[in-house]
């Protein structure tokens, strides 16, 4: 429709009018009062600024929430959707930090997030922890948070739970769910770096043993803390120890007989540099092989 039509249709009209059919055409189409909103918020007076941000947060929310909802219930959503769902909640993260947005106000939005976030079928989950976390600003907020992520989040957002009680200063309950939830060798060492920052050692190395008992996934972050602590206390027993159980374990040797090569090369042991490097060349991965052989060409005698 033209201006020229426009004009026809509504020039005539009152101020009275015109705010009633603004306010019709806003309860029937919520594109229009997304639409009337933003104009707003570009025009605001110092009466109905916060008014207009919030509604508009409150709007954008809306529309992001439709396809996220129905996202978790059927366990995705079209590219199209993805793509319009992250722009409103980057819209909305936009509008938080730019403005004096209540916490009243972010808290209703927020609690529907996290039941969102609590479904974790949507491929939105990590977007929508990054958008919840910028609505909470003061260490209550933040504690609200990591409450619910704590109780009703997966296993990686309980450890996620646990790094904001540690922001806050709430050493107590981070140690509980840090403690609870040991899986990878980054949660041993993270729980052993606690102890050694206060200054317990023995509490550190007690963790990180464990670590090398239970841990799932890769070893080498424990096998280097170990063999850091070994090397720096000169219990080369301990050091022939950790190799010999990374051998019979057959996990992660690479990265122990990496460690155990540059300990051999430091304190001049030719024969033991030697054995470790054929062990690399035994373990290593197809990426690292024509470095472990250049290495021995660089460290070999000629009849070796």
């Amino acid at each position: 429709m033209d201006n020229k039509i426009l004009i026809q249709l509504v020039g005539k009209m009152g101020k009275k009018e015109l705010i009633n059919l603004i306010g019709y055409l806003v309860q029937t189409n919520s594109f229009v009062e997304q639409t009337l909103l933003v104009y707003c918020q570009k025009k605001p007076t110092p009466t109905n600024k916060n008014l207009v941000d919030e509604k508009l947060l409150i709007r954008r929310w809306k529309n992001a929430l439709a396809i996220i909802d129905e996202a978790n219930e059927y366990g995705g959503c079209s590219d199209q959707d993805e793509e319009d769902a992250s722009y409103e909640l980057q819209e909305i993260t936009r509008l938080v930090q730019e403005n004096d947005i209540s916490w009243e106000c972010r808290r209703a939005i927020l609690d529907e997030m996290l039941v969102q976030i609590s479904y974790n079928n949507c491929g939105f989950t990590d977007i929508l922890v990054d958008t919840a976390e910028v609505f909470c600003r003061t260490t209550d907020e933040k504690e609200y948070f990591a409450d619910y992520l704590a109780k009703n989040g997966s296993k990686f957002y309980k450890k996620y739970a646990a790094a904001i009680y540690r922001e806050i200063g709430d050493v107590e309950k981070s140690l509980i769910i840090m403690k609870a939830n040991l899986e990878y060798d980054t949660d041993f060492l993270d729980l052993a770096k606690y102890y050694d920052e206060q200054g317990d050692h023995k509490k550190a190395l007690e963790i990180t043993l464990n670590g090398l008992k239970l841990c799932t996934g890769r070893m080498d972050g424990i096998y280097k803390y170990l063999f850091n602590r070994y090397q720096e206390s000169r219990n080369e027993k301990a050091l022939c120890d950790l190799y010999e159980n990374a051998i019979k374990k057959q996990r992660d040797i690479e990265c122990i007989a990496e460690l155990m090569y540059e300990y051999c090369k430091q304190k001049g042991d030719y024969h033991g540099q030697r054995n470790m490097l054929h062990k690399l060349i035994e373990s290593c991965n197809s990426n690292t092989v024509k470095k472990w052989y250049e290495q021995c060409q660089k460290d070999f005698n000629q009849d070796d």
